[in-house]
């Protein structure tokens, strides 16, 4: 495939979560305070117009006199005059720019909901579009993290420990031996880019399109399931058989403190879970323990 937004489309169709793109941050809020300009502009004139139909209808009456009370003598269908007023005609300007800057706020804060791209993501997509040789692609639009979003976020929602392994453990396990496995490529893929000096070794291990080396999102977040799903089961059996062989009390409350430690810790890490929640879970365990130690010194006596 050649060079070019062809391929660079054909890796964002790839992996959508690479999607990243520019938000106009600059551009969008200058559009918006334009619009903001315009209006005010519009609304002063308008506001001019109606105390000038107000004086008319003081001295003169006429259909002046209805326009605060009457659309129709507004638009000219009642009262004496069939023209419009020049009052309605300002307002009618005024609604249609008033709804592209509803439009225009709704559209920025849409906008400014969508998150910013992965670090590691990013610097791996980077280094894959410096390589691209040929076409005037603009690399610069890449340049700017601040003003990057990510359509479709890889991580969102995601716990510390899966993103983790998506930022460090995943890189280091391709560079160690992942590059070695064959690689799928029929469905979503997180990208790594491997050193350019091992490249032409490993021809065979990458995609021959795009030049990538892609690992699928569902066997990576399976794996973190479990491993969270077997350490939760075993903190708090381990924490049972270690303070029923220990007799002294005072060590069993040592290893209450560093066992609750750890289990809030863990907690932190590898569940995404609101602090109060946490703080329920820690002293439910803790409660556990210290239920524990009085039944087996009860049934000790």
């Amino acid at each position: 495939m050649a060079a070019g937004y062809d391929r660079i489309a054909a890796v964002l169709a790839s992996d959508p979560p690479l999607m990243f793109v520019r938000r106009f941050a600059r551009l969008n809020a200058k559009n918006i305070l334009y619009y903001q300009a315009e209006l005010g502009d519009l609304e002063a004139d308008l506001e001019e117009m109606i105390s000038i139909d107000r004086d008319i209808a003081f001295h003169e009456g006429g259909n002046e006199k209805y326009y605060p009370f009457s659309i129709g003598h507004l638009k000219g269908s009642l009262g004496t005059s069939e023209n419009v007023s020049v009052q309605w005609k300002q307002f009618l300007e005024i609604r249609k720019l008033l709804k592209e800057y509803n439009e225009a706020l709704i559209q920025q804060s849409q906008l400014m909901r969508l998150r910013s791209p992965d670090e590691a993501e990013l610097a791996g997509f980077r280094d894959w579009l410096g390589s691209l040789e040929g076409g005037p692609i603009r690399k610069h639009h890449w340049d700017d993290k601040n003003d990057l979003v990510a359509i479709y976020a890889r991580q969102d929602g995601a716990d510390h420990f899966t993103r983790w392994i998506y930022r460090k453990a995943l890189p280091w396990f391709h560079h160690c031996w992942g590059h070695r496995l064959k690689v799928i490529s029929e469905t979503i893929y997180t990208y790594i880019k491997y050193p350019s000096k091992t490249l032409t070794q490993l021809q065979e291990n990458r995609d021959p399109e795009l030049g990538l080396y892609l690992y699928r999102d569902g066997p990576i977040k399976s794996f973190t399931n479990a491993l969270s799903i077997c350490i939760s089961g075993l903190l708090p059996a381990s924490s049972i058989l270690v303070l029923f062989f220990v007799k002294s009390v005072t060590l069993r409350l040592v290893i209450i403190f560093i066992y609750n430690i750890t289990f809030a810790m863990v907690l932190g890490i590898m569940v995404k879970a609101k602090r109060s929640e946490m703080f329920a879970a820690s002293t439910a365990f803790a409660a556990v323990q210290v239920a524990l130690i009085t039944t087996s010194n009860g049934s000790s006596c």
